[in-house]
């Protein structure tokens, strides 16, 4: 059955994109050699099409993904812009914070949805094969990182292949961020992308103790949401056996008050 998205779908992109960001540049037909011809179980990449040359960005590939959905490939020689530094998250980017200012090409990934009233379950498909063919591009030589523009985050190409083979979605499409409150002394956790995906956001203000707990129990609450499960206003949960449930109340993202968020309950998260 198909879960209805609980987001106002005019919040969503009109495509989604990753850049795959390289140390060296790119050579045209090595990347089309690279994605032509591929197919697995979990992804199967049509004839890869070179389009007429577009003097406003570089050469771009464009081809069918699983029979369903069209990807174009922009190839970029250039550096990274301003709006990637930013987005060094403290976990997921890890090393490859301090490669990024090697970085002198990027593969610009973007998936077209199909038109049509969409669900949750499409807009999880669309992701997930958004996700693997960056992953793949990612096993060409010299990469760097993977920078998805919708959740502002960059994340280090280990630990992207890693979180897709182990179905760790948040660090693909919604990863968490921590950010100290403005007394200093407690911090504000939120995910960041659950809305592309048809679900409110998840946030909780005012926490204290461990950031590690708070970030791994926001991070699984985030995969049981993008895993099928809806949460809404009045809603009542625990982590464990035993513990006091927590209620969730409805409020604004922290980063935009434009995009919906649900508040979880502090004291749930430590």
């Amino acid at each position: 059955m198909a879960t209805p998205i609980s987001v106002d779908k005019e919040l969503f992109v009109p495509f989604l994109i990753n850049s795959v960001m390289f140390d060296r540049t790119l050579g045209v037909a090595e990347v089309k050699d690279h994605l032509e011809g591929l197919d697995t179980q979990e992804l199967s990449i049509g004839e890869v099409k070179q389009l007429p040359e577009n003097t406003e960005s570089g050469p771009t590939l464009i081809f069918g993904v699983n029979g369903q959905y069209l990807v174009r490939v922009v190839l970029v020689d250039s550096p990274l812009t301003d709006r990637v530094a930013p987005a060094i998250h403290p976990i997921l980017t890890g090393p490859a914070a301090d490669k990024l200012g090697t970085v002198k090409a990027q593969a610009l990934v973007s998936l077209h949805p199909n038109e049509g009233e969409p669900t949750r379950e499409d807009r999880l498909a669309q992701a997930l094969l958004h996700a693997r063919v960056s992953n793949h591009l990612s096993r060409l030589a010299g990469v760097v990182a993977i920078h998805n523009v919708q959740d502002s985050t960059t994340v280090a190409p280990r630990l992207y292949s890693d979180a897709l083979s182990d179905s760790v979605y948040p660090v693909l499409m919604a990863p968490v961020w921590l950010a100290p409150d403005s007394s200093g002394d407690t911090f504000t956790g939120y995910t960041y992308g659950l809305h592309q995906l048809g679900h409110p956001e998840l946030q909780a203000t005012g926490i204290s103790g461990d950031p590690t707990e708070a970030y791994l129990k926001l991070m699984n609450l985030a995969n049981y949401v993008i895993g099928g499960a809806t949460l809404k206003e009045g809603d009542t949960f625990s982590f464990s056996q035993g513990a006091t449930p927590s209620t969730v109340e409805a409020g604004a993202w922290v980063i935009s008050d434009k995009v919906p968020a649900l508040i979880i309950e502090a004291r749930s998260l430590i």
